[in-house]
């Protein structure tokens, strides 16, 4: 009775503190699958676009260094980032050359 008096019912108690550990757990399942479906597509949209690895390249060289990291595990020991990295430079430096060869 004195339980009803308080207002507490010690089952609703019990209850709402589960509901609580179980909404802050599907939060955290949901910020942990938006982590990676975001890291997923960002990885895909370098591995495509030649002008996203270029970007990166001048604006955020780490993150560039990351991704051909990355992809040259992902290749498991074919250093396909490495390669690619090789190419992505060579040509980057020729469209630099081409621009400033033009400009004479």
């Amino acid at each position: 009775m004195s339980s009803s008096v308080r207002g507490c019912d010690p089952i609703v108690v019990r209850l709402a503190s589960t509901y609580q550990k179980r909404s802050l757990l599907w939060r955290i399942v949901k910020v942990e699958i938006a982590v990676v479906v975001a890291a997923f597509s960002g990885f895909n949209i370098l591995r495509r676009r030649e002008r996203a690895r270029f970007y990166l390249y001048r604006n955020y060289p780490k993150a560039l260094d990351c991704y051909y990291w990355a992809e040259d595990r992902a290749s498991w020991g074919q250093l396909f980032g490495t390669r690619l990295r090789h190419s992505d430079i060579n040509r980057w430096l020729k469209e630099v050359g081409e621009v400033e060869g033009e400009s004479d």
